[in-house]
């Protein structure tokens, strides 16, 4: 985080937390779910950016709404079971912020995308999760993963293809309000980061083959409005 005096400098704990204090209230990312009275005493408490201890601060925060939502479906209340798995998976994405850039980190972001499928089990529509053969380098990986959500009672929707950027990842993407407008989302991680099989690079783009051919081979998707450059 760059200095408010000069942007090649580093902040003050002082001035990092005035702003996560800032986000935690507005629901900014990265606390897009989190509790404000839960996550502020946990900010203050900050002595340092060390990755794993910031990791192991956030992620204590999920295990009482597991603990909830867990509840919640047993008793059969779906909604408080999809909020109570949301709010744990965003204080896990909170610990992993703004990379999983270390084994704490990295933790955290799997605990993360566990709780964030927990909770899709009740999204409406509901989410797919799509393995995309991914035919690289012999270094690099095999699959791109996708969080697929079609529209109701549209038989070939259009398709979305959603990504963010180096700390907003496929589960940060929106995708209601492209359904709601009869559009499916595809939202994926761009290169170099979360899930995705390859690294930031000049010929990054090739992802992307991946993706359009993958949409074009499921017969759910409206083929000509891919959007794909002829």
């Amino acid at each position: 985080m760059a200095s408010s005096t000069s942007p090649f400098a580093p902040r003050s704990m002082d001035e990092v937390k005035k702003e996560l204090l800032e986000r935690a209230k507005q629901n900014r990312n990265p606390f897009l779910y989190t509790i404000y009275d839960e996550v502020a005493p946990v900010i203050e408490k900050l002595q340092s950016v060390d990755r794993d201890n910031w990791a192991k601060a956030f992620s204590a925060l999920a295990a009482p709404h597991e603990e909830r939502a867990a509840k919640a479906e047993a008793s059969g209340d779906a909604d408080r079971a999809r909020r109570e798995y949301l709010i744990a998976y965003d204080c896990c994405h909170v610990a992993r912020y703004p990379a999983p850039n270390s084994p704490g980190k990295l933790a955290a972001y799997r605990k993360s995308q566990e709780y964030f499928h927990k909770a899709a089990r009740y999204f409406d529509p509901t989410l797919e999760q799509v393995e995309m053969p991914f035919k690289g380098n012999p270094e690099e990986g095999r699959a791109s993963i996708g969080l697929l959500r079609k529209p109701k009672g549209v038989a070939k929707p259009p398709v979305v293809v959603i990504w963010g950027g180096i700390d907003a990842f496929k589960e940060e993407r929106p995708s209601d309000p492209y359904l709601r407008a009869g559009l499916a989302s595809l939202c994926i991680d761009m290169p170099g980061v979360a899930d995705t099989p390859l690294s930031g690079s000049e010929n990054g783009e090739r992802l992307w083959d991946t993706i359009f051919d993958c949409i074009a081979s499921r017969p759910a998707a409206a083929r000509a409005d891919i959007g794909r450059p002829k």
